[in-house]
Order: structure tokens, then C-alpha cells, then sequence
């Protein structure tokens, strides 16, 4: 796999969730509360040190975006000093993952009008990462040639989990040394287990949430679908100087409710959606304190801190 350094793709890295659900976890490990994607649970690096060094198999670090939010500054200070300022976006609060994809989508679609964006949240726990952005590279060069589509990275399911977004396979539309890419029936956004009581999971992917299209390609769903969030950040097509970029930032911000991007978007556009099976790569989204406890026991992996003691036992 060839670095891609001078081409259309950049890369976005979400970075400004609050991690919620794992606060007690991630407080037994350093004390107080820290957002997951900026703990380390294994080894030295974080997640979101873990996910740059990933990405950076594919994207140079002056293609990649990172999205955080301003109140957990003084982590990004401490973890992301060596990343390009002018390539941090800095979010005013926590709005849900809807305005976080728009925010760099628009910025990058009004300054490069040709580019694709490979999104990756900052919560995963990958094996054989080079394997996995492998499929990233494959992602980007099926969108190269059909930029009306976006491309959703699947793993099978192994059980029900109603803490994923669940993709129904269509018809094979490729394959490859590897695998195969399929169309999408159908997505539902973290399904209570009645919505697929009477289903074969084996017919479904869970969504990883590392996607590829094009900006043009999102910007049209996100106008099409939250056309009022759209309207929002539309001025930020426009080069702006920092300062007003962040006042047209913060002014939309403190007008928008939360708003999922699964729900708002993917769930509406099956039809544009094409799942590729990448299967054979170990993934999990560390958004749970059972998931992260799962991968630490089954490969022998050393957790930090007291919690880590607690499994030695």
C-alpha cells in the first residue's frame, strides 16, 4: 500500500465525542472524567494517537482533519501537539455526529471541490490496521469511479448488538482478492432487537462508520435530508480568516439541536450505499465497557490501570 499524499482524498478524524457511557471506566483509570478517545487503555498511545498513526498508513497527516471540541482542550494540547493546528477544528460543544461530519465536509468541498473524504471515528480497536486501510484505498478508488456513491466499511455480525447500525446486503456489486462489495437494502441505525426478530443476521453488516465519498456526494445528502442544518454551515464553503471562520462556527453551533448522522442520513439513502465486507480484519468500536474488556481477554492484551488488575485476578 502506497501513501496517497498528493491526490482528492483527505481524511477525517472524529474526535469531539463526550464518551459518555464509558465515564466510570475511563475514571477508574486516570481519576476523572476523560473522554474515550483520549485514553489510553492499552499500551502508550490513545485512541485517537492510535487512529491518526492508522490513517497515516494511507493519508498524509496535511490531508487529515481532526474534529474535537473546545472543552477538552487541554487534551488536545497534551496529545495532538505534533498534528497541524490549521488542520484542527475546534467545535464549541458536542452537537452529535451529524454536524461533526458537515463541519469538515463543507470546508474541504468549498476549498476542493473534487475531494473525498474518508471518515474514521476515534474509538476503534483494529488488528492488521495496514490490512484495514488496504480497504480504505479500495473504498477510494471504487468512489473515484462512481463519485455517487458512498462506501460503508462492514463487519458481519457475530451476534446481535443494538449498539451498531445494522446494513442489509443486496446484490454483490464487485469482488475482489479479499472479498466482495455489496448494495444495501436497508439501514437501521442501532435496531432495538424486535426490528430484526425475524431476520438472518448473516444477511446483515454492522456499520464500522469509516466511510468514503465524495464531499460534493455528502454535501447533497446533508442539504437534502437536514436541509436547515445544511443552510447552517453553508457560509463555511467560503474561505474565511480563523477568527471569522470560528465565529460562523461557534454562531451555528449554539443554534442546532443534536443530530445523528446515521439516523438523519444513512438511514434515508440505502440506495446510495454500497457495503464492503472487510470481515477478515478484526474491528471493534471501543464505545463500550464489555467490547473493550471482550478484545483485552480474548488477545491477551494488558489494560491499564485498576481495572487492568481487576481482569489479572
Amino acid at each position: 500500500m502506497n501513501k496517497l499524499s498528493e491526490n482528492n482524498l483527505w481524511g477525517i478524524v472524529l474526535a469531539g465525542g463526550s464518551g459518555a457511557r464509558l465515564k466510570a471506566f475511563t475514571r477508574s483509570l486516570y481519576n476523572h472524567d476523560r473522554p474515550k478517545q483520549y485514553c489510553a487503555f492499552v499500551g502508550s498511545r490513545t485512541m485517537v494517537q492510535h487512529t491518526i498513526d492508522r490513517v497515516t498508513l494511507l493519508i498524509d497527516r496535511k490531508h487529515m482533519l481532526i474534529v474535537v471540541t473546545e472543552k477538552h482542550h487541554q487534551f488536545v494540547r497534551e496529545q495532538l501537539n505534533t498534528f497541524p493546528t490549521e488542520n484542527i477544528i475546534v467545535q464549541p460543544c458536542n452537537r452529535e455526529t451529524a454536524p461533526a461530519v458537515l463541519l469538515p465536509v463543507v470546508q474541504l468541498h468549498g476549498r476542493y471541490p473534487q475531494s473525498v473524504a474518508a471518515i474514521f471515528p476515534s474509538d476503534h480497536f483494529i488488528l492488521d490496521e495496514t490490512k484495514f486501510m488496504e480497504y480504505v484505498q479500495r473504498a477510494y478508488t471504487f468512489v473515484s469511479k462512481n463519485p455517487e456513491i458512498v462506501v460503508a466499511l462492514g463487519v458481519r455480525p457475530d451476534q446481535f448488538d443494538d449498539g451498531y447500525g445494522w446494513m442489509k446486503q443486496g446484490d454483490e456489486v464487485q469482488s475482489f482478492d479479499r472479498g466482495s462489495m455489496y448494495n444495501v437494502n436497508s439501514f437501521i441505525e442501532k435496531p432495538h432487537s424486535f426490528a430484526l426478530s425475524h431476520s438472518n443476521i448473516s444477511e446483515y453488516f454492522w456499520n464500522t462508520f469509516v466511510l468514503v465519498g465524495k464531499t460534493e456526494t455528502l454535501l447533497k445528502h446533508f442539504q437534502q435530508r437536514t436541509p436547515q442544518l445544511y443552510d447552517f454551515f453553508s457560509p463555511l464553503k467560503i474561505s474565511h480568516d480563523d477568527k471569522e471562520k470560528q465565529r460562523l462556527i461557534n454562531a451555528a453551533y449554539h443554534r442546532i439541536p443534536s443530530i445523528n448522522f446515521s439516523k438523519s442520513i444513512l438511514e434515508k439513502i440505502p440506495y446510495s450505499l454500497r457495503v464492503m465486507d472487510i470481515s477478515d480484519v478484526h474491528w471493534s468500536d471501543w464505545g463500550e465497557e464489555h467490547r473493550i474488556k471482550h478484545d483485552v481477554q480474548r488477545f491477551n492484551l494488558c489494560l491499564n490501570g485498576s481495572i487492568g488488575k481487576e481482569l489479572e485476578v
